[in-house]
This record gives C-alpha cells, sequence and structure tokens, in this order.
C-alpha cells in the first residue's frame, strides 16, 4: 500500500468520527428534516462505514433508520423555514408521506444486503407507485430508473 496509502486509510477513519458526530447531532436536531435527510444519511453512513475495530459500520442501526426515514413527511422545522419566515409556522398537510425517492432506494438496498428480497420488492414497487410531489418529477424519474432496474434483477432470480 505504501506510505500514501497507509495516511490515506488513517485520514479516512478520523474523518468517519467527525462525520458521524455531526450526522448525529443533525438527527438530534430534526430528524424529519427534508423528508428524514438526517436520519437517512446517518443509516447510510452505518451501512457504508468501515467495519469494527476500524469504523462504525452497525446494519441493523443502518436498517432501523432508513425505515424510519421512510415514515417521515415534512418536518416542522423544514415547514416553517418553506413558508418563509422563521417567526410564522403551521403544521404540514397531514399524511404527507416520504417525499424523497432515495428513501426507498437505500431501504431496498440494505434489504438486497440482509438477503430480504420480498421486503426489498415492496418498497421498490411502493416507489414505482408513489405520485412523485410538484416539482420532482425529473428527480423522481431518475431514481425510478434505479428502483426499475433492482426491480427487474430481482424478479429475474427467481
Amino acid at each position: 500500500m505504501g506510505m500514501h496509502g497507509e495516511i490515506s486509510v488513517l485520514w479516512g477513519l478520523i474523518y468517519m468520527l467527525k462525520i458521524e458526530k455531526y450526522l448525529v447531532k443533525a438527527t438530534e436536531t430534526d430528524s424529519r428534516y427534508e423528508n428524514g435527510l438526517p436520519t437517512r444519511l446517518l443509516g447510510r453512513f452505518y451501512q457504508g462505514a468501515y467495519p469494527w475495530p476500524f469504523g462504525a459500520a452497525d446494519k441493523t442501526k443502518a436498517r432501523v433508520l432508513l425505515e424510519r426515514a421512510l415514515s417521515f413527511g415534512k418536518s416542522p422545522l423544514q415547514h416553517m423555514y418553506s413558508s418563509g419566515s422563521r417567526l410564522s409556522y403551521s403544521p404540514p398537510p397531514p399524511n404527507t408521506g416520504p417525499e424523497d425517492p432515495l428513501n426507498y432506494l437505500w431501504l431496498a438496498d440494505i434489504y438486497l444486503q440482509a438477503e430480504l428480497k420480498d421486503k426489498a420488492k415492496i418498497i421498490l414497487r411502493h416507489m414505482l407507485s408513489v405520485r412523485p410531489p410538484a416539482g420532482q418529477t425529473e428527480y423522481w424519474k431518475l431514481h425510478a430508473k434505479r428502483a426499475r432496474e433492482l426491480l427487474l434483477e430481482l424478479e429475474t432470480q427467481l
């Protein structure tokens, strides 16, 4: 690996601790912000981190966090800021539901890693049935393409 490779790994481990610290802090501040973004990112972090003893990888924590992110709609903080005034607040409409396709894709991905193919299929099918929120059609189309590819791959593995 050489000296440069060893230094890179060491810096990666140091930054991982900082990243985890700030993701946990963001999740504690408002885990529902931006449709569960802090929760989703922390889950993805635990999914892809270095394993013990070097890192914080924890597939169970990752799955729990990604499942939780899927249950979030708009958070009170997000709604307050998007209303244009930090002083006024009105609650978001009820049952706004998960509004980010990555909540579905990343959860399906961790189900696939855990060999829970039936759960992954259910999540992907549901994602493809969700009507994209106004103004997010292209964003959803991009991720829907990946969901269709994963679903087709799963269907052909039977």
